[in-house]
């Protein structure tokens, strides 16, 4: 990965990355191997990550979402 990051966090073995508000995608969410799972165009001004959920309140209009990712 070559775009800066704000913050990096681990949650069961998936690395969420936190991405500038200038790149094209605000959070890009990596397997333990270092491929890309998914990558979320919505920017972050929070991102909260807990057990197997990401919660995300958006930079745009402060929508909440959440996502349940796959072990």
């Amino acid at each position: 990965m070559k775009e800066p990051v704000i913050s990096i966090q681990i949650v069961n073995g998936k690395i969420v990355c936190q991405l500038l508000p200038e790149e094209d995608y605000g959070i890009k969410i990596f397997n333990k191997s270092g491929q890309l799972d998914l990558a979320i165009v919505d920017h972050a001004t929070n991102l909260f990550v807990h057990d197997d959920k990401i919660l995300i309140i958006t930079a745009e209009d402060k929508t909440i979402k959440m996502i349940h990712l796959q072990k």
